[in-house]
């Protein structure tokens, strides 16, 4: 019983630094890829734990801090919308520049100037 009680104060520990980390988030891309980096490692130390415990254990501790789960799934939800938005943005930046690279080999391509020439 002092173990399964030792195993819960660690997953707890563990919760709590996964909020913790969420809450250190400064609103960049490169803060919500290290605190995701983060929180990857502390889920794979949980799931370390709960092979360690009961189904009944798991799911009273779940109960008893479902306030924290929730946080810690809107902020993880935060980080990847954050994340796809940036993803999206770079993509459409990265479509502008092939597209303008796409015009300027055409005009370079037909060995012509590109600008007109108003004494013709």
């Amino acid at each position: 019983m002092v173990i399964q009680s030792q195993l819960l104060q660690k997953k707890k520990a563990i919760l709590l630094n996964m909020y913790n980390a969420y809450e250190s988030f400064n609103e960049t891309v490169d803060s919500a890829t290290s605190v995701l980096s983060e929180v990857e490692e502390l889920i794979q130390e949980m799931n370390t734990v709960d092979k360690q415990l009961s189904p009944s254990e798991i799911q009273s501790f779940s109960d008893s801090y479902q306030d924290v789960w929730k946080e810690v799934i809107l902020k993880h939800k935060e980080l990847i919308q954050l994340i796809e938005n940036e993803s999206q943005s770079v993509k459409g930046q990265m479509s502008q520049m092939n597209k303008k690279n796409q015009m300027i080999d055409g005009y370079m391509d037909q060995n012509q100037s590109m600008f007109l020439d108003r004494q013709a």
